[in-house]
């Protein structure tokens, strides 16, 4: 309609005839081969199949845009991510679904000093905005800024892969919101304490003593 003064020719692809949407469907096809990568990759680690009822998949399938859009390059020289931010990303990549620790971010909501500062999650991908790491857990699946990797024989754990929650459409489960917040570990620990009932104290009859004068 904006365009009615200069006129458009609008076409569009022949029922049925899928070659003739050319890139999109290159783009569509590119993405599944990556996702089949991940999975068997991730399958082979854990030896277990990788369902369509985990918890896991989901972020896998993003995961794998995400690889596409940051590390291949196009036919000039740059990857997709170097056209969007200008320079090359310093994010820290880790095999999909390996169980890692990270540091508790220092938020409003942060730890005391007598308490633990590290963490253990399973590694889900990055962000592409601010280039935070994602990690998952049982509560749910947030942005991390600093991680490290374990031991050899200690990477990969199934407990961990199927007690994941939260998707990219629900990263915390319980919330209505699409946004993947910041850890924090003080927050989770205040929702989960029970409510402390009021227990008037017990008086103690008085012990008569001796005097001495």
């Amino acid at each position: 309609k904006r365009r009615a003064d200069i006129g458009t020719a609008i076409e569009n692809s022949k029922v049925g005839d899928s070659n003739s949407n050319g890139r999109v469907e290159r783009s569509i096809r590119d993405l599944k081969g990556m996702v089949r990568t991940l999975k068997s990759a991730l399958a082979d680690k854990l030896n277990m199949p990788v369902t369509l009822d985990m918890a896991i998949v989901p972020w896998l399938v993003r995961h794998a845009a995400y690889i596409i859009t940051r590390c291949r390059v196009r036919s000039d020289g740059k990857t997709a991510m170097q056209m969007m931010k200008g320079r090359t990303s310093l994010t820290e990549l880790v095999p999909f679904g390996e169980a890692v620790m990270f540091k508790v971010p220092k938020t409003g909501e942060a730890v005391g000093s007598f308490e633990d500062r590290w963490e253990t999650g399973v590694w889900l991908g990055a962000t592409i905005r601010d280039g935070m790491t994602l990690v998952g857990t049982s509560t749910g699946v947030y942005k991390v800024g600093t991680i490290k990797r374990k031991m050899d024989g200690e990477q990969w754990s199934k407990e961990l892969i199927l007690s994941i929650a939260g998707t990219p459409q629900k990263p915390q489960p319980g919330t209505d919101s699409r946004r993947i917040t910041t850890f924090a570990k003080k927050k989770l620990e205040e929702e989960s304490k029970q409510t402390i009932q009021f227990q008037p104290a017990v008086i103690q009859q008085p012990v008569p003593r001796n005097v001495r004068i």
